[in-house]
């Protein structure tokens, strides 16, 4: 699904994640925590209807 809203990330302290939003709809998200002073991402979660928007062959074709 190309979206015909931009994607907007969002930071979600609380939950320790970034949220992907497409218009009102969650495309997804990556987890995280912090340790000293780095970010580890350990986690990251794309719908399947949203794959085009990562993926950067199909969105140049």
């Amino acid at each position: 699904m190309t979206p015909s809203v931009a994607p907007t990330v969002g930071r979600v302290e609380a939950r320790h994640r970034y949220e992907i939003l497409v218009g009102d709809t969650s495309a997804g998200f990556t987890a995280y925590r912090d340790r000293d002073d780095r970010r580890v991402f350990h986690h990251t979660e794309i719908g399947d209807e949203f794959d085009d928007i990562t993926d950067p062959v199909k969105r140049t074709s």
